[in-house]
C-alpha cells in the first residue's frame, strides 16, 4: 500500500511539473498511454478475485466520467502559442490548470472512497493516464483549430525541431 502511495505521489508530481513547463503540442501521447495501460493492468490485477459489486462499478464509472469532464475543461486552460525557435505549437499550463489537476485527483480519490476497500486506490494510475490523454487531445485540437503547426508531422513522425 505504501509503495502505491509513493508511486502515485511521484507520478502526480511529475505530471504537475511537466504541465507547468513549455511542451510541444501534437507529439506522441506515450506517457498518457503508458500510464493508462499500466493503470489498467494494476486495476485488473487488484480487482481479480475480489468481490467487486455493482456499486463499485458505478463508482468507478462516475469517477472516470467526472475525471474526463475535468480533463476537457483543463485542456482549455492550457496556454497555446507558437514557439519562435521551432515554429511549432507549444503549450504551458496555468495556475488554473494545476488547480484543476488537484481538484480532479481529489474528486477521484473522494469518489473512490465510496467503493469497497478492494477497489479504492487501485485505479489512480489508470485515471491519471486517461485524463492526461483526453487533455492532450483537447490541447492538440485547439492548436490545430488555431492553425498552429504541431510538433508532429502529418506522416506521424516527430519533427526534427522537437
Amino acid at each position: 500500500m505504501l509503495a502505491n502511495i509513493v508511486i502515485a505521489v511521484a507520478v502526480i508530481g511529475l505530471i504537475l511539473y511537466r504541465q507547468m513547463r513549455p511542451t510541444p503540442v501534437g507529439g506522441s501521447p506515450k506517457t498518457a498511454v503508458i500510464l493508462t495501460v499500466i493503470g489498467a493492468v494494476v486495476a485488473v490485477k487488484s480487482l481479480d478475485g475480489t468481490g467487486v459489486g455493482a456499486l463499485d462499478l458505478v463508482v468507478l464509472g462516475v469517477s472516470t466520467v467526472v475525471g474526463l469532464a475535468i480533463a476537457v475543461v483543463r485542456g482549455h486552460t492550457v496556454r497555446i502559442y507558437r514557439d519562435p525557435a521551432t515554429n511549432t505549437a507549444y503549450g504551458r499550463g496555468t495556475a488554473l490548470t494545476a488547480g484543476l489537476w488537484l481538484a480532479g485527483i481529489a474528486a477521484h480519490v473522494g469518489i473512490d472512497l465510496l467503493a469497497s476497500a478492494d477497489v479504492s486506490g487501485s485505479t489512480l494510475l489508470f485515471y491519471l493516464g486517461s485524463v492526461l490523454l483526453v487533455q492532450n487531445l483537447v490541447v492538440t485540437a485547439r492548436a490545430r483549430q488555431a492553425g498552429l503547426p504541431l510538433a508532429e508531422t502529418d506522416a506521424g513522425k516527430v519533427s526534427a525541431n522537437r
